[in-house]
């Protein structure tokens, strides 16, 4: 048998740099060397029972897991994703189509974290293939044996069977994998010496060689399985498996300090006993085989040690990291991801074939190279060979990379670890629930199962800037509230999300209310997700299941034997202004549960058991005063609970000091709108009745806080915001009442500007619109409206084609309007989701003086409902961006658009109508007016009755 050694030209080389990642798995992370005897018999029993449990994937997610492996073939052409409907098992498996010419081999991997090698060990996966030859391989690493030239492990590829049986399904297997590592190791001796050691061996990917010849290959994989699966994580003092429990227990194994390097002698200045290791094992962060749920914050010059102190456990840096905030993160056991190393940046523009620097250890803090955002196609060469070269620069420790690209996700998932995804739902059209549905579409779009999404804490900076033109003497500034962070934070969980990056454009240590309640209110979340963190950093999502209530819904994750029910209230308009949402008994059916499993709720201060009943589905549990969202815990081992028990009981009285001040926050906020308005002469829906409730909440939560009942203190807060939530959703919408949507105005995108939408109404109630400034937005001729200034941009994708065109069906009035229309390119598989904007029309800019008062004004009608993007057609103006943009997903005949904006600074002004998704979209009518004192009612135009603004 030939030897599969991975080398380049003869030299051993280990096949990291466009490797598969890891997928979902049991994780069993390193423990100190130094245990109890107690201890010791504990990890020795779940260490031998954790070979009775296969390691299994069964491809029901919605990323694709296999990667591009590397092979010897010319590849002409490629597609590859999860499909449905053609499985072996369950609804989906992946699908490769796979052409080209030349060679032998097309090799795909897929992760499966470090199982030991040992006889009990195999592995199968159920193949179907137009074509025979296709063959499963294990790589197997030899972390005792060192390649002598470029020093890392040794790394054999293992022959598994082959595939003939062609059109059917086939399991391929690789058994006996000690014998055939022996014959593999007999082969390496005589290239390399004698020092060749096969002890502690693992296997770390699963490859499959996809190639059956010239031609076209189409390939369906599923039911991916390891028997005989034991852990076996390489450490200088030898491997130990820690049990379930100690992951519940975040004091043993996600704090900061307990992951920092061991150094010979105090602080960082010592000689580290090891290099500090960051990877990802499948969608899990491990620093030094421990768990982690990165939940980092921009860092906009904090004193770190106050960012630990709101719980953040990593600092997020557009730039490389500084020598001494390097040295202060490592000191406090704080993470750092930050951008490339100005070394290496160096290196790579003077000179691309220089030689590297090599990133030392005193990047030790730092877990993840962050290679920038908003990235297109235009970026995406220069960043892949940045890719490569911080990979050849950093080659111990091989930290994940990520990056936010805007489109070509499938391209750049391909050379980095992690996506990033985000946009800031809050105070904009973009409703929660589809917030939700626009991360696990970027998420299907890339090979990677990493994903980590960013999480709004302020106002946009457009937002702000309205309100500081024009809103600045009628009303408080704009404030996110806790249970907006809360809702964001866990929307991006129950879409798959494994890291939270905290977006945060001002810094946490001011002394205004608005940031002390805003670093109040990212601790809070940081104390919660801490609780959850075993099963939303390493579980598998299980899927997402309805309550009997229409706006709740939960996200269930299952943890080796646990699982975990996220609920959380998404009704519409929470993005602006949340409901009360709060709903007495709360009634789920969850799917999958053992019958030894025992039900919790997990609230600061404790657990509170729940009984549940068997169901038709699953088991039924019905949650009392549940509020906003909450987290129930089922699990069968005492120890887990007494560990999740022990550390809610350790944060509850922080917590509820937290609860108590936001609370109080609330309430000076609601009595603050309260005057403004009745200054206004707006009536306030039984704002005095609702306020002396919610005082006496806060009176009962001082008493609880007195006697030192945390779960007390914390529930009477919550049902003081809860009271202050009717107030301000009531008056939210009686204020958006009379507006075609909450985004026309910038003063009802949150309850605290509410004083500005009314005096605006007051002041301007016998103004009257001037001229439309732009020119040929009837769209009667194509010669006019090329003449005036219209332009319209493209961006093409293979699969599909987007026209626009003036139509005489798209008239609204006169004789046409301007029609938008995206279209697959092959009707008989269009693709489900789109990208980016496949194009988009700009007006003609029009000059506007500063501070005035506008109105963007268009007629339009979506026939059937656009699919494939959350944003259907996206309607905003050149001054406040996508943040105060209009979606319209589908329409009842043709719609008025009304937008208006204050000018922040002279200049032109343009609006933009962006097809997002699949369909048509017909535009007419389309005017800027400034708004000028005069005897009119506002609003007014032809074809529609006059409407306050």
């Amino acid at each position: 048998m030939a030897t599969h050694l991975l080398h380049t030209a003869g030299c051993l080389l280990p096949v990291t740099a466009h490797g598969p990642r890891p997928t979902d798995y049991r994780l069993l992370p390193t423990a100190r060397c130094l245990l109890p005897a107690a201890y010791c018999l504990l990890v020795f029993l779940v260490a031998a029972s954790a070979s009775a449990e296969p390691w299994h994937e069964d491809f029901e997610g919605p990323g694709a897991s296999w990667r591009r492996a590397g092979g010897d073939v010319r590849v002409t052409a490629e597609r590859h994703q999860r499909v449905a409907g053609d499985a072996y098992a369950g609804r989906q498996c992946e699908w490769f189509q796979v052409a080209g010419q030349g060679g032998t081999s097309v090799y795909v991997s897929h992760a499966v974290g470090r199982p030991r090698v040992i006889p009990e060990l195999a592995a199968s996966v159920w193949v179907k293939s137009d074509r025979p030859g296709i063959q499963i391989f294990a790589r197997v690493v030899l972390p005792r044996t060192q390649d002598p030239r470029s020093q890392t492990p040794v790394m054999l590829r293992l022959e598994g069977t082959s595939y003939s049986q062609v059109g059917r399904w086939q399991r391929l297997q690789i058994e006996n994998l000690p014998e055939l590592l022996a014959r593999q190791i007999r082969g390496v001796r005589l290239q390399i010496g004698p020092q060749v050691d096969g002890h502690e061996a693992y296997v770390d990917q699963i490859l499959l060689n996809l190639y059956g010849g010239p031609g076209t290959t189409n390939v369906w994989i599923d039911e991916l399985s390891l028997a005989g699966y034991v852990d076996a994580t390489p450490s200088p003092g030898g491997v130990a498996v820690v049990p379930l429990a100690a992951l519940a227990d975040p004091r043993r194994s996600t704090s900061p300090a307990a992951v920092q390097d061991p150094v010979s002698s105090g602080g960082r200045g010592g000689t580290p006993a090891h290099r500090r290791r960051a990877e990802l094992v499948g969608f899990v962060l491990q620093v030094d085989g421990q768990l982690v749920l990165p939940r980092a914050i921009s860092y906009q010059g904090e004193s770190l040690a106050r960012l630990k102190e709101l719980g953040f456990n990593a600092l997020w840096l557009s730039q490389p990291a500084s020598p001494a905030l390097l040295d202060e993160a490592g000191r406090l056991g704080l993470m750092v991801i930050c951008s490339t190393p100005a070394s290496v940046l160096a290196s790579s523009n003077n000179d691309p074939a220089a030689p590297l620097p090599r990133i030392g250890s005193e990047y030790d803090p730092v877990v993840a190279w962050d290679l920038g955002s908003e990235l297109s196609e235009q970026q995406l060469a220069q960043t892949r060979e940045l890719a490569a070269r911080i990979h050849a620069a950093d080659g111990y420790c091989r930290r994940p990379l990520m990056c936010r690209p805007d489109s070509n996700l499938w391209d750049f998932s391909d050379f980095i670890d992690v996506l990033t995804v985000g946009q800031s739902p809050l105070a904009t059209s973009l409703e929660l629930s589809d917030y939700g549905r626009w991360i696990g579409y970027r998420s299907r779009m890339t090979r990677l199962k990493a994903i980590w999404s960013t999480i709004q804490t302020e106002p946009s900076a457009a937002l702000l800037q309205q309100w500081a033109t024009g809103g600045r003497q009628a009303s408080l500034p704009p404030e996110i509230g806790v249970e907006q962070i809360r809702l964001v934070a866990y929307t991006a969980i129950a879409a798959g999300s494994r890291g939270l990056l905290f977006e945060s454009a001002h810094s946490l240590e001011g002394t205004d209310p608005a940031t002390i309640a805003r670093a109040a209110a990212v601790e809070l979340v940081n104390l919660e997700l801490e609780l959850a963190r075993p099963w939303v950093a390493a579980g598998k999502l299980v899927g997402t299941i309805r309550s009997d209530h229409p706006d709740v819904s939960a996200a269930v994750f299952q943890y080796h034997r646990t699982r975990l029910l996220v609920p959380l209230w998404t009704g519409p308009g929470a993005q602006y202004v949340p409901g009360q949402a709060t709903e007495r008994q709360l009634t789920f059916v969850v799917p999958g549960v053992p019958e030894s499993n025992r039900a919790y709720e997990i609230t600061p201060g404790g657990l509170r058991p729940i009984k549940p009943e068997r169901d038709t589905g699953g088991e039924k549990v019905v949650l009392n005063d549940f509020s906003l969202c909450s987290m129930v815990l089922f699990a069968g081992d005492p120890t887990i609970v007494a560990d999740v028990r022990r550390e809610a009981a350790r944060i509850g009285p922080r917590a509820a000091k937290l609860y108590r001040q936001l609370a109080a926050r609330k309430l000076e906020i609601t009595e603050d709108v309260d005057r403004r308005m009745t200054r206004h002469g707006a009536k306030a829906w039984q704002t005095g009745e609702n306020l002396t409730q919610a005082r006496k909440h806060l009176q009962t939560c001082d008493g609880a806080l007195a006697r030192r009942d945390s779960a007390a203190a914390c529930q009477a807060a919550e049902r003081a915001m809860a009271v202050l939530r009717i107030v301000e959703r009531a008056n939210w919408q009686t204020a958006v009442a009379s507006l075609r949507s909450p985004i026309t105005s910038p003063a009802t995108v949150c309850f605290s500007t509410l004083p500005w939408h009314w005096s605006l109404a007051e002041q301007t109630r016998s103004w009257q619109l001037g001229a439309n400034l732009v020119g040929a937005g009837d769209f009667e001729t194509f010669p006019a409206v090329t003449t005036a200034g219209w332009t319209c941009y493209q961006h093409k994708t293979p699969d599909l084609e987007a026209t626009s065109e003036i139509a005489i069906k798209a008239a609204h009035a006169g004789r046409a309007g301007l029609r938008l229309a995206t279209r697959p390119v092959a009707a008989d598989a269009p693709p489900t989701l789109v990208e980016t904007a496949p194009i988009w029309v700009t007006s003609p800019p029009v000059y506007v003086e500063a501070g005035a008062l506008v109105r963007i004004h268009a007629w339009v009608h979506v026939p059937t409902p656009l699919t494939g993007s959350v944003d259907g057609l996206l309607v905003f103006d050149s001054m406040t961006g996508e943040a105060l943009a209009e979606r319209i997903g589908e329409t009842t005949g043709w719609q008025a658009i009304a937008l208006y904006r204050v000018v922040p600074q002279s200049g032109p002004m343009t609006v933009t109508f962006a097809l997002c998704g699949l369909g048509e979209a017909w535009i007419d009518d389309v005017a800027i007016q400034p708004l000028v004192p005069g005897g009119s009612p506002v609003g007014q135009h032809p074809g529609a009755p006059a409407r306050r603004f």
